[in-house]
């Protein structure tokens, strides 16, 4: 190389470092056209191209580099990260593995490799190649941000908050890393925490559908409704055909047939691809506009072929779940729970809430928050945590066989002292008597729960089978639940449940609370005295205004719980009657006898 196209060459580094794109492809060309088969410039313009978002051409000029150069890591590199910005993560993948067979100290691309992994789903691979990143190389904002992404999808959301801070630690004026830390928070329930994130970069001037959707739902969450609906309005108007923005419209106001917000779905109704995500979203968007216009049997159609997507991407084992009730049953038998008896501690602080999601648990929770010796906790992961049952998808439902865990008084004991130390926590220094947890599925475990805290509490919300089941096939829940999918299996998993509940209620006859949701509506005053009663506390004053309660609601009931009781919910389902045959034919026999 000459001395001058030497000097050019190092120019237009300069340029291109100071980010000056347009003069450094200038002098790259110049190079270029005195050698054009010089591998620098070749390369080095392809990653101004890359810069400027135009990756085809990007790709060309690293190819032709690397038939000049094949030993260069670097345009490997580069090119790896040319097919991540197109989403063709398998070639990047190849391409990084090229790069680090050349320089196996590469930190850039371990860090591409993991994050295409990452991408493809394929999470261990990932793990490992971010992680061996940052032992290379700590200042790679990037690999703690897809870590944290990664912890966060596991539900380790401590290692992920401690990703995300180091991320945000190099990179501060990021806005993916900052708002990825906010929906964070807003998952472990630190809302206050969130809101001010998510204020922050509104105010900073960031309106992209990822803010508006999350600004939102926090502020649901938080209980300002109104500011909620003022938000997802105005990233309406921003985004008028975006497909989550539209769907979480429909969820917070009204958007009946001949609005606008509707017809935008119908629209994109055609244009999704039939197995997304998003056309999931426009099914349940179009569902809930089609209630909002009263068509209720005119929404079943899109319920179902929504709820059919999120059933096709979800891990769930219908028969492996079947097996799992059976397996409790006959594990927990009254000679069982004799052979144990006196085992675990005497503690009286928990307060379990169990039933079906949908079933009336965050009712019962917001009613007993109106006492001041009452803590609600909301739904915690503690005793599945505490007997290593869940895994990303919820509890790994094998039978109880399987475990090869035993439970003996040593092992009950461990187990209830690690469950109260996290439920405690929970609760800070405040001395509350009692301190309620209100995961639904807690409902499998009574078993243990008896044997571990046997003066704990436990109160079983129970409701109408079809109006439960029809309210849980309307969520989209975020995690877990993966019944709740197809109308058959609902029906199946409902009757296991109530199957198992009779079989703990004939276990321990005096151990278990009843609260029933429909007798609860239709006698509010006495059935709130007789779930009081039950934890041998007086009715607190304000105890029929728990709408008006200040905390943070974290379940799909956080709207419904802002508003006074409403009765007219009671037989809702039977509007969609016609759509449930499947449902009714297999849980019919259960329905409540309740009191007129």
């Amino acid at each position: 190389m000459s001395a001058q196209m030497m000097q050019m060459l190092q120019q237009a580094v300069g340029l291109h470092q100071s980010g000056k794109l347009a003069e450094a492809g200038q002098l790259y060309d110049a190079v270029l056209k005195q050698n054009p088969k010089q591998a620098d410039a070749l390369h080095l313009k392809g990653v101004v191209h890359m810069s400027m978002g135009d990756y085809k051409a990007a790709e060309k000029l690293m190819q032709k580099a690397l038939k000049q150069d094949k030993r260069n890591p670097a345009i490997w590199g580069n090119l790896g990260a040319n097919y991540l910005g197109q989403k063709k993560y398998r070639q990047a993948i190849d391409t990084y593995n090229n790069a680090l067979t050349l320089n196996p100290q590469y930190a850039e691309g371990l860090q591409g490799r993991g994050i295409s992994q990452y991408k493809l789903g394929e999470i261990a691979d990932a793990k490992v190649s971010l992680v061996q990143a940052l032992a290379i190389k700590e200042a790679l904002p990037q690999s703690y941000y897809h870590l944290g992404l990664l912890y966060k999808d596991e539900h380790d959301f401590d290692s992920a908050e401690q990703n995300f801070i180091k991320a945000r630690s190099l990179a501060p004026a990021d806005t993916d890393i900052i708002l990825a830390h906010g929906v964070l928070l807003m998952q472990m329930e630190r809302i206050t925490e969130a809101v001010t994130v998510f204020e922050s970069l509104y105010a900073a001037g960031l309106k992209t559908v990822p803010l508006y959707v999350n600004y939102a739902r926090c502020l649901m969450l938080q209980g300002d409704m109104e500011k909620s609906k003022e938000m997802i309005h105005e990233g309406y108007e921003a985004h008028s055909a975006n497909d989550r923005v539209l769907s979480l419209y429909t969820l917070l106001d009204k958007a009946p047939p001949e609005s606008s917000v509707f017809k935008a779905l119908e629209e994109l109704y055609t244009q999704t691809e039939k197995n997304s995500d998003a056309h999931k979203r426009v099914c349940f968007g179009l569902a809930r506009g089609l209630e909002h216009g009263k068509k209720f049997l005119e929404s079943m159609p899109y319920w179902i072929e929504g709820n059919a997507v999120k059933r096709a991407g979800i891990e769930y084992d219908h028969a492996r779940m079947k097996a799992f009730y059976e397996s409790v049953k006959e594990t927990f038998t009254p000679e069982f729970i004799e052979s144990l008896k006196g085992a675990g501690r005497s503690d009286e602080t928990p307060i379990f809430i169990v039933g079906m999601p949908r079933s009336g648990t965050t009712l019962t929770e917001q009613i007993l928050s109106t006492h001041p010796e009452v803590f609600a906790a909301g739904e915690r992961d503690h005793l599945q945590d505490v007997l290593q049952i869940k895994d990303r998808h919820g509890f790994n439902n094998k039978p109880l066989v399987e475990w090869g865990r035993p439970l003996t008084n040593e092992s009950l004991k461990s187990w209830a002292e690690s469950y109260l130390q996290k439920l405690k926590r929970d609760a800070g220094e405040s001395p509350y008597h009692f301190i309620s947890d209100k995961m639904p599925s807690n409902a499998l475990f009574i078993g243990f729960i008896k044997l571990m805290l046997p003066h704990a509490k436990i109160i079983h919300c129970a409701r109408s089978g079809m109006a439960t089941c029809l309210s849980c096939f309307k969520q989209d829940f975020t995690y877990g639940q993966g019944y709740c999918y197809d109308l058959s299996e609902l029906g199946d998993y409902y009757v296991w449940h109530e199957e198992l509940m009779a079989h703990w209620k004939e276990l321990f006859p005096e151990g278990i609370y009843t609260m029933q949701y429909e007798e609860m509506v239709n006698h509010q005053e006495r059935e709130t005295e007789n779930l009081f009663n039950y934890l041998g506390l007086d009715v607190p004053e304000g105890a029929d205004a728990f709408h008006r309660q200040d905390r943070d609601v974290m379940t799909a009931s956080a709207s419904q719980v802002r508003q006074p009781m409403y009765k007219g919910s009671l037989d809702k389902w039977k509007r969609y009657e016609d759509g449930l045959d499947v449902l009714h034919k297999k849980i019919a026999h259960l329905e409540p006898s309740l009191e007129e």
